[in-house]
């Protein structure tokens, strides 16, 4: 024997006027409360996603301010590395110029060796002179 069916399954609520007017309310007022429920839920999310942005951007500008701080500090470095380098070269290259510059005036020369020679030998007559006189 077949069972029959549940009131309501062919469109009609089989229930009263009054019963069907409190489950509209009913359905209203479950749409209402999903609704406010869904909307706090959205602004909740979307209060987190700024508070996220705005910390991710926060974050973001300062690992750029610490990168570009890094930059020009190695750029300084570097800077300063080759301009201690230049003057290194052009220390050395002084010295050197200053040392040959100074060896060429010792050194006189096979004409400066007997010049100094003829001056010594000079000396010594003089001396020799003085000693017997």
């Amino acid at each position: 024997m077949a069972r029959k069916p549940p009131p309501g399954a062919y469109g009609s609520s089989g229930g009263s006027r009054r019963d069907r007017e409190e489950d509209r309310r009913e359905r209203r007022e479950y749409r209402e409360r999903r609704d406010e429920r869904d909307r706090n839920h959205r602004d909740r999310r979307e209060d987190l996603d700024r508070r996220e942005r705005r910390e991710y951007s926060e974050r973001r500008d300062e690992r750029d301010r610490r990168d570009e701080r890094d930059r020009a500090e190695r750029r300084d470095r570097t800077e300063n590395r080759d301009r201690r380098d230049r003057l290194d070269r052009l220390d050395r290259r002084d010295r050197a110029d200053r040392r040959a510059r100074g060896a060429a005036r010792d050194d006189r020369g096979p004409m400066g060796i007997l010049v100094g020679l003829l001056l010594t030998a000079i000396a010594l007559v003089a001396l020799l002179l003085w000693a017997i006189l």
